[in-house]
């Protein structure tokens, strides 16, 4: 079955799972549903964080960013010691940030973060690709307008309806991450690489958390 074909590389695309690019038609059409693949992981950690938050609110923090970045495939991104530095420091840095907040209120950037995240490497494939991205199943696949506007309204929709005039501002800082970091993996010859849409993915986690952390500090 095509969808279940689809959502199947989603889910290997947008977590922990080994990506293998075998149907690059699916693979393609797999993009639109990236943001559905990070609700679900951010469900999934908000729900590991409410169970062990009765320990302090830190430890459900921690509980779940780090179901979130171990499913996510944020804690496998770096190869070398440099790049396992920045994870670590990114993991920590979304601890603490989803550390202060309450318990109602800590879902929030636990689901929201994870979405923009996917929708982030949603952008990075999207548009004209350099001339040698086509490398046997290296790189990732090129998102069309379907694939960018589905995971756009899914992404941006989600955000807007759950946070509405906050969601304009949270958005708009996810899509210049985004845009910023497009930049750099479209000037490789080669194309944007898995592990740096992922890297992507979680750059722009770290924004949407911290920016969220702050937003609520300050109406507090």
């Amino acid at each position: 079955m095509p969808w279940a074909d689809e959502m199947r590389a989603a889910v290997t695309l947008g977590s922990v799972l080994p990506y293998r690019r075998t149907d690059s038609s699916a693979a393609t059409r797999a993009l639109a549903l990236l943001p559905v693949v990070g609700g679900a992981l951010g469900a999934l950690a908000s729900a590991v964080a409410w169970v062990v938050s009765p320990l302090g609110q830190l430890a459900g923090a921690a509980a779940g960013v780090l179901v979130l970045d171990l499913l996510g495939g944020r804690s496998t991104a770096g190869r070398t010691l440099g790049a396992r530095l920045l994870v670590t420091a990114a993991t920590a840095t979304k601890i603490v940030a989803v550390g202060t907040l309450s318990g109602p209120a800590r879902w929030v950037p636990l689901v929201l973060a994870p979405i923009l995240g996917r929708w982030a490497t949603v952008v990075q494939c999207y548009g004209p690709q350099p001339r040698g991205a086509a490398v046997s199943g290296q790189g990732m696949p090129r998102a069309g307008f379907r694939e960018f506007g589905v995971s756009s309204v899914l992404a941006l929709g989600t955000v807007l309806v759950l946070l509405e005039a906050v969601g304009l501002l949270v958005g708009l800082a996810a899509a210049v991450t985004a845009v910023g970091l497009r930049m750099v993996w479209h000037a490789r010859p080669s194309g944007v690489p898995v592990d740096g849409a992922r890297a992507t993915g979680a750059i722009v986690e770290v924004v949407v958390t911290t920016l969220l952390a702050g937003l609520a500090a300050a109406v507090a």
